[in-house]
C-alpha cells in the first residue's frame, strides 16, 4: 500500500460511501445491526489508534529536562541571542514562496530526522510517507497545519503555507510518525533536525534558517501575550530578510482563517487531557524551553 503514489486517505475518503451504502441496503431491516455495527467500528477505532499511536503518550522523552516556565527576561534574552543567530545568516532561494517540498527536500528532512531520532533513542523503523493534502488551505480552515493518521501511517501537511514553514511542519509531522504526540517535542525534533542540516548542503541549504525562523516565531508569540512593548523592541533589531519573512507569514495566515474560530483548539484541547497531557494546548509552549535547555548545554 505505501508503493502508492497518493494519499491512502484519498482512498479511504472514497471507498467509505461504498462501505456505508453496502452496510444500508443489506442490513436496513435489522434493528441489530444498526446498533452494533457503529458500536463495533467505534470500539475497533478506538483500540486500534491507542495501538498504533496512542500509547506513545505514556512516554516522557524530553519533557524531564523542562522543570519552569520562562520569565518575561529569560525570554527576552534568549530572542535577543535567536535575532543575533538568525540576522547573520542569509538565504539564497525565494522562501516567501507557497510551495510544497520537493521529493529531495522530504528525503534530506527524512534521513536527518532518523538520525535525531536514535540519538534520543526512538525507535525509527518503517519509512513514513508525507503529502500535502488538497485543496490547499482546508486544513488550516480546520485549525489544522498538518497531521499524522496512525491508521495509514501517513503524515499530511497544508500546502498553503510559505516554502520556509512547511519544510518546519513536515519534520514536525514526520517526528509523529515515529511515534512522537507531544507537539513541542515534535518541534524541538523538527529544529535540531534542521539545525543539523549543514548551510552547505545542495538538498537543503536554507534549513538552519528555517529552524531559526520558526523559533523565533514561538519566541515572539510569547513575549507579544506577556509585554508587546518589548517585542516592539526586540523587532527594530531584526534585519529586513527577517522581518519580511514574518510579514508574509502574517499575511499568509489571514488568507486562511478557521471556519470556527477557537473550536479545534477547545477540542485538542480536551482530547490532550484525556490522553493524558495535564497542561492540554498550553503545553505546546514548551518547545521554547526545550530549545532553550539545548542552547545552554
Amino acid at each position: 500500500m505505501a508503493l502508492l503514489p497518493f494519499a491512502l486517505i484519498y482512498l479511504l475518503i472514497v471507498l467509505l460511501p461504498f462501505l456505508l451504502f453496502y452496510f444500508v441496503r443489506k442490513n436496513y431491516r435489522s434493528k441489530h445491526a444498526w446498533i452494533l455495527l457503529p458500536l463495533n467500528i467505534v470500539g475497533w477505532a478506538f483500540s486500534l489508534f491507542l495501538w498504533t499511536w496512542g500509547y506513545n503518550y505514556a512516554a516522557t522523552r524530553l519533557r524531564e529536562k523542562v522543570t519552569t516556565e520562562m520569565e518575561l527576561d529569560q525570554l527576552t534574552f534568549f530572542a535577543e541571542q535567536v535575532i543575533g543567530r538568525i540576522n547573520g545568516i542569509s538565504t539564497s532561494s525565494p522562501l516567501e514562496l507557497v510551495q510544497s517540498p520537493s521529493q529531495i527536500e522530504l528525503e534530506r528532512i527524512s534521513l536527518a530526522l532518523e538520525l535525531e531520532m536514535k540519538d534520543h533513542g526512538v525507535s525509527t523503523w518503517g519509512k513514513p510517507k508525507l503529502f500535502a493534502v488538497k485543496p490547499y488551505g482546508i486544513l488550516r480552515k480546520l485549525g489544522i497545519s498538518g497531521i499524522y493518521v496512525p491508521f495509514t501511517g501517513e503524515a499530511h501537511i497544508d500546502g498553503s503555507y510559505l516554502k520556509l514553514q512547511q519544510l518546519f511542519i513536515a519534520a514536525h509531522e514526520l517526528s509523529h510518525a515515529y511515534g512522537v504526540t507531544s507537539e513541542a517535542e515534535a518541534d524541538f525534533f523538527a529544529y535540531k533536525t534542521l539545525m543539523s542540516i549543514p548551510a552547505n548542503d545542495s538538498a537543503l541549504a536554507d534549513a538552519q534558517y528555517v529552524a531559526m525562523f520558526e523559533l523565533l516565531r514561538s519566541i515572539r508569540s510569547r513575549i507579544r501575550s506577556l509585554d508587546p512593548n518589548v517585542l516592539v523592541r526586540l523587532d527594530s533589531t531584526l534585519n529586513d530578510q527577517v522581518m519580511n519573512h514574518l510579514k508574509l507569514a502574517r499575511k499568509n495566515s489571514e488568507m486562511f482563517r478557521e471556519f470556527i474560530p477557537g473550536m479545534q483548539e477547545a477540542m485538542n484541547d480536551r482530547y490532550l487531557r484525556m490522553m493524558g497531557v495535564e497542561e492540554g494546548t498550553k503545553s505546546y509552549d514548551l518547545f521554547v524551553e526545550l530549545a532553550y535547555s539545548d542552547w545552554q548545554e
